[in-house]
């Protein structure tokens, strides 16, 4: 009788443990560093959840105080990685790292989200969401994250080129339409004769000047590869920087 009830206390501990360890590593929101309020965090893993499982694209929040020793771009990508963070068998996701101990951030993206967090989204979102974390305002920060990258799958990259084309179309249209009614009263004249005085001008000398010189540069090649290898043997994109 006493070894079955070990065994069924040794037991109960284990399945607690596996969960909540499961649990851990399933959040999305990891405040290590306590930035958040308790009300705060609540409702950015109510957010992050909500956009995470429409779009099949896991989006995390990882502060702590320390890197221990690595990078903040081989943090984030560690982090992602060994928590099993992703969708699908690429891992589609992107994580965003702030840590404290010398004001780092990080944009970790994988699978889908490499080519997703294209250099035009990641200067929007270090346009936003940095420039709040130099003011300490994280909770802002992180909320940004969030909604700028939702707009990203709900307005893709080709849908955000043809809306800005259109626009600029017409702006470009009306702008001219607006310069054009203002020269109703210029007709249209068939050669320069109109413009020129009779025996006006009279070349008396004429010479060479040397005015300025063209020369053609080209740029070295550099490394413009979108990713990079995590130590994990992952494919990873993003960025990362100071706050």
């Amino acid at each position: 009788m006493k070894k079955i009830v070990v065994f069924l206390i040794i037991s109960i501990i284990t399945v607690t443990s596996c969960i909540n360890v499961f649990a851990a590593n399933y959040s999305r929101i990891v405040d290590e560093a306590d930035l958040l309020t308790y009300d705060q965090e609540q409702e950015l893993e109510a957010y992050i959840d909500e956009v995470s499982e429409k779009h099949k694209f896991d989006l995390v929040i990882v502060t702590v105080n320390s890197l221990n020793g690595k990078t903040s771009t081989e943090f984030a990508d560690d982090f992602y990685d060994y928590n099993d963070y992703g969708f699908g068998k690429d891992k589609d996701g992107a994580l965003l790292l702030i840590s404290m101990e010398d004001r780092d951030w990080a944009i970790s993206t994988c699978g889908e989200g490499i080519y997703t967090y294209d250099d035009s989204l990641l200067d929007e979102l270090e346009d936003n969401c940095i420039s709040k974390l130099s003011d300490n305002d994280y909770f802002g920060a992180c909320k940004s994250f969030i909604s700028i990258s939702e707009d990203a799958f709900t307005f893709p990259l080709l849908s955000r080129i043809i809306i800005s084309l259109i626009v600029g179309f017409f702006i470009a249209f009306c702008a001219v339409n607006m310069m054009k009614r203002k020269l109703i009263t210029v007709q249209k004249q068939i050669g320069a004769k109109v413009y020129t005085k009779p025996d006006s001008m009279q070349v008396t000398s004429s010479r060479d000047v040397f005015l300025y010189s063209h020369v053609t540069k080209r740029a070295r090649p550099k490394n413009n590869s979108r990713s990079h290898t995590s130590s994990s043997g992952r494919s990873h994109g993003g960025r990362s920087g100071k706050f």
